[in-house]
């Protein structure tokens, strides 16, 4: 209590460490006084987790105190996880440790809560530290799961402003969700959060201003504030729910509505995130439905912690969308085996359950087969599905893991395969379209190639040479130069170049009308084209083919997309930045290129220090 707390382990230690480790107190004998075991952990020992998990073990109240100090020193994220989802279920066993008194925790004391500010603070240590571990989903959730009032339809930068004005640490708790949201790839959204809170006042949120300019808001993938919607629309729900029982109907719609929130988790690469909310929502739908089941979903896995508890199969087998986006979490955190034993778990124990009815997860389980190098037990399932069990993405991945592998023939076999199925989709299309291209001496493949093309428009529902138009740049890349070209009719050599780059140009000015963003091909192709601006200038004069004659029209055709490039990732990319810069000062402009050069080294970019002048 006297912030001595060098000295309080030592001493600790000593006695710990001594002959005599038997404590006599309260008319029992226990390895260690539960009070004394607190201010260990308080005081930093180094065992602070293993006597955090002693003293919940023997059902004992830990200090606020002792749990900040474990939190602080634990480095392993899977216990962090743990602790999280002891605090989400009931901050009860919590106590204040300035009155020195750590009772046994009694169950039909559960009703009392952390106050407020403790709660904050429990919050932003734990935000902290899954920030530092890189799990950002994590931390967000932290703030959403256990702050929150489960409003729906609120603004969420409004009601974030107001919480941060009324918290205690206000500028250390903007910060932390700002890394947060920066880490989860919603940069654009912690830069506005921080307007909206500093209000210009940057004096006021010193670590916060800090990172406000340091955050760089281009390439935002995730609209957190939507995100966060769904997310407070899934909790709301289960939270307004807790004197009604659920009906199936009701059970299933928010297992859909969870496995939606679980998915934009995976997709960021934050699987963690998205099997805690499943643990959680699980529990609640356990309770609404008034169900004496256990529920992990798994996360006796990840979490490392030994329970007796095993999944609810009952609602994997209620909801194809639950159980794909729970193996699909497990798979990202490698633990395909276990996932594995999952699906064909839940396949042994719900009689009923047939592939048919979990198409999402037979795919994942695929995925996973694939992943783990286990292809012969991939093409075993695949094999064992009847034709109506199969689905697009099925196909999709299988013709994925062979292309990795070459093995083009096969890859065809599996394209007779899904056109006779009806599942022919044009990701699959454009697999195949490569293996064609890739099999050597195979005659009439131009022919071949355009009859696989007509069957992907047919699925399009596009005119043949729209869809070549619109995806000229994967075909390139995927077929090569030559056969991409003639595939354009494009067929004199001597034109080639003119023809691309006028596409080039015509997409960029196309999607730039309709407001959608130019695609990087086109922007890379106009620039590397514009190093020769005089060569294809008379070339397009000589062919009548329209494009850019006069050194003026290049320059502005160059700035405009150099203004575009701005708001994209392209702007970190050194092979871009180098064009550009050896482009404009080509077309003479050498303030331009002297200010991009310039900001691309500021923003650490490795550029071609010759281009300097």
């Amino acid at each position: 209590l006297s912030g001595k707390t060098a000295e309080a382990l030592e001493l600790y230690q000593k006695v710990a460490d001594g002959p005599e480790r038997e404590w006599q107190w309260g008319g029992g004998s226990e390895a260690l006084n539960p009070l004394v075991r607190d201010i260990a952990m308080r005081s930093g020992s180094p065992d602070a987790f293993i006597l955090y998990r002693k003293a919940k073990e023997e059902g004992f109240q830990v200090s606020l105190q002792a749990l900040i100090s474990v939190i602080r020193k634990c480095e392993n994220v899977n216990d962090i996880v743990s602790m999280m989802d002891e605090i989400c279920s009931d901050t009860s066993w919590v106590v204040d440790g300035n009155k020195l008194e750590i009772d046994q925790y009694r169950e039909d004391n559960n009703t009392r809560q952390l106050p407020k500010e403790q709660l904050e603070l429990l919050v932003l240590e734990i935000a902290r530290k899954t920030n530092h571990a890189g799990e950002f989903g994590l931390s967000m959730l932290c703030y959403e799961m256990f702050l929150s009032n489960s409003q729906q339809n609120v603004n969420w930068y409004k009601e974030t402003n107001e919480w941060l004005r009324n918290s205690e640490a206000p500028d250390d708790n903007l910060s932390t969700i700002m890394t947060a949201l920066s880490g989860f790839e919603a940069p654009h959204s912690a830069r506005e959060l921080y307007e909206v809170v500093s209000k210009k006042n940057d004096h006021e949120y010193p670590l916060s201003s800090s990172l406000y300019h340091f955050v760089n808001s281009n390439e935002a993938r995730v609209n957190w504030p939507e995100f966060h919607r769904n997310i407070r629309l899934l909790v709301g729900i289960t939270t307004n729910l807790q004197n009604i029982t659920l009906t199936s109907l009701q059970t299933e719609l928010i297992l859909i509505a969870l496995a939606k929130v679980m998915q934009h988790f995976n997709n960021a690469q934050h699987p963690r995130a998205a099997l805690f909310l499943s643990k959680q929502i699980q529990r609640k739908i356990l309770f609404l439905s008034k169900k004496r089941l256990t529920v992990t979903t798994m996360m006796h896995s990840f979490l490392n912690v030994e329970e007796e508890e095993r999944p609810n199969y009952a609602l994997f087998a209620i909801s194809d969308e639950l159980l794909a986006e729970t193996i699909r979490a497990n798979r990202f955190l490698n633990l395909s085996k276990p996932v594995i034993s999952l699906f064909h778990e839940t396949m042994k124990r719900e009689k009923k359950l047939k592939y048919d009815f979990i198409p999402l997860s037979v795919n994942q389980v695929l995925e996973t087969l694939i992943t783990t190098e286990q292809q012969d037990e991939a093409d075993k399932l695949f094999q064992s599905l009847d034709e109506s069990a199969c689905t697009p993405e099925m196909f999709v991945t299988l013709g994925q893991s062979l292309e990795k592998e070459n093995e083009w023939e096969l890859i065809g076999q599996l394209y007779r395969q899904s056109l006779q199925c009806g599942c022919l989709t044009e990701e699959m299309g454009l697999i195949v379209l490569k293996a064609i291209n890739e099999i050597p001496n195979l005659p009439n493949k131009l022919r071949i190639l355009r009859q696989i093309i007509r069957e992907i428009t047919r699925i399009t529902g596009q005119v043949e040479n729209e869809w070549l138009y619109d995806n000229y740049w994967l075909l390139k890349k995927k077929l090569g130069g030559r056969y991409s070209r003639l595939l354009m009719q494009w067929n004199d050599s001597k034109t080639w170049d003119l023809f691309e780059l006028q596409l080039a140009i015509g997409q960029f000015i196309d999607m730039k009308r309709e407001g959608q963003r130019p695609r990087d091909e086109a922007l890379k192709a106009i620039l590397e084209y514009s190093r020769h601006y005089q060569t294809y200038s008379k070339l397009s004069q000589e062919f009548g083919i329209k494009i850019p004659v006069e050194k003026r029209a290049w320059r502005d055709l160059v700035l405009h997309v150099a203004l575009e490039a701005q708001n994209f990732k392209l702007m970190d990319d050194s092979e871009f930045i180098n064009c550009l810069v050896a482009v404009l000062r080509i077309l003479d402009e050498n303030t331009k290129a002297d200010e991009f050069l310039s900001k691309a080294m500021l923003r650490g970019v490795d550029v071609d220090k010759s281009l300097e002048i």
